[in-house]
């Protein structure tokens, strides 16, 4: 668990405490929008990625479509030169969907991780709204 703690500077009256609490909460808010960010750009690489799967898979069945207006013997160079770079694609897509949904478990665990220190929260609304 990211301990915030470290944060917190010795204070002697109420005020101090409360800034230091405030201080606390955003920068635990900073990180999390910082996580969310880059969750937001592998979520994009793996979007990315299943875009280039799709293509390999389009041009395969295009291939396989049109296999009765051509003799495979004939056009066998091509054809394996066509299939040898569609499994590329598929490979090199799978390694960005793959990848971004580790990088997206490894960003959930810091998530859940962060330590907003609910005490802390409700002393900082019990200051603010206290009646004078």
């Amino acid at each position: 668990m990211l301990d915030l703690s470290s944060l917190e500077v010795e204070s002697q009256e109420d005020g101090d405490q409360t800034r230091t609490t405030m201080a606390r909460i955003r920068t635990a808010m900073a990180v999390l929008r910082t996580l969310q960010s880059l969750r937001r750009s592998h979520l994009s690489e793996m979007r990315t990625g299943i875009g280039i799967i799709t293509i390999a898979l389009s041009i395969l069945t295009i291939l396989i479509t049109t296999s009765n207006l051509y003799s495979i013997p004939d056009v066998f160079l091509l054809l394996s030169a066509l299939i040898t770079i569609d499994a590329i694609l598929v490979v090199f897509g799978s390694h960005l969907v793959i990848k971004a949904l580790k990088e997206i478990r490894r960003i959930e665990r810091r998530e859940k991780a962060i330590d907003f220190g609910l005490d802390d929260i409700s002393t900082v609304f019990r200051m603010l709204f206290k009646k004078h």
